[in-house]
């Protein structure tokens, strides 16, 4: 090729317009602006201001968490958790009298001895509706309140004796009254320990359906858990039986708690 030729480049440019510079940004910002685009909401973080008690615990103490349905253990779960918490409040009915209470006290105080049965009934009935709010709606805030009265209903005064010579288990011997003890102790135990089991496999569930976390051998953790829920109430037996035949002789005095 002749060396003229090959100098001559005009005809690539022809009809073109050829820039001397990179294109503006402001004109480009200009032109998105214009064009309707906006931030999508859920690239925006939300702001959660803390309450006074969050601050003072490091964070909420009962977080609101959204589940997807739930799959087959969590409802094994569920049902397993109801039927211990009917099992808890019918020996916590039972085995932990009205006498000591504040609200026993309070009642005599007045006069009226008939409200501290009705007042300790009553929270009863509040730990069974908390709990099953809690365990079917999957609501950590209602088993956190089914767990406080539960373990409200437990507490007497440090000077109190409640004894079993009156009710349903003065007819029953020294024996029984103490399988009946620790048969409640295991139940508060199991009650708290499947009911958290449900919010944190729905947890669990949840993260891995929603593709948040990938957990490897999930049938191995399953596993873990069941063992947990043998071993749990062995040793819970197993302290129960040791305090209970050391501590109590007949007329049964029920340990304060």
């Amino acid at each position: 090729m002749a060396a003229g030729n090959s100098a001559d480049t005009a005809h690539l440019y022809e009809g073109k317009t050829v820039r001397s510079g990179a294109p503006s940004r402001k004109k480009l910002a200009g032109k998105m602006s214009s064009s309707g685009s906006e931030v999508p909401k859920d690239a925006i973080p939300e702001v959660h201001i803390p309450t006074f008690v969050e601050s003072l615990f490091g964070g909420p103490l009962v977080p609101k968490m959204k589940f997807l349905p739930a799959d087959r253990m969590v409802q094994t779960l569920q049902l397993v958790g109801g039927g211990l918490m009917m099992l808890l409040a019918v020996l916590t009915y039972l085995v932990t009298p009205a006498d000591g209470t504040f609200w026993n006290g309070f009642a005599l105080w007045i006069g009226f001895d008939a409200l501290g049965q009705i007042l300790h009934l009553l929270i009863v009935i509040g730990a069974l509706g908390a709990g099953f709010y809690g365990i079917f709606r999957r609501d950590a805030r209602g088993l956190m309140a089914s767990y406080v009265l539960f373990i409200l209903i437990s507490l007497r005064f440090a000077a109190s004796k409640d004894t079993f010579d009156t009710g349903v288990l003065s007819e029953l011997g020294e024996f029984w009254t103490k399988q009946l003890i620790v048969l409640y102790a295991v139940s508060l135990v199991m009650y708290m320990e499947v009911t958290n089991g449900i919010i944190r496999f729905s947890m669990l569930d949840t993260s891995i359906r929603t593709g948040e976390v990938y957990v490897m051998n999930v049938k191995k953790v399953l596993s873990r858990y069941h063992v947990s829920l043998v071993v749990t109430p062995v040793i819970a037996a197993i302290v129960c039986f040791g305090y209970t035949f050391d501590q109590c002789d007949y007329p049964m005095v029920f340990p304060n708690l």
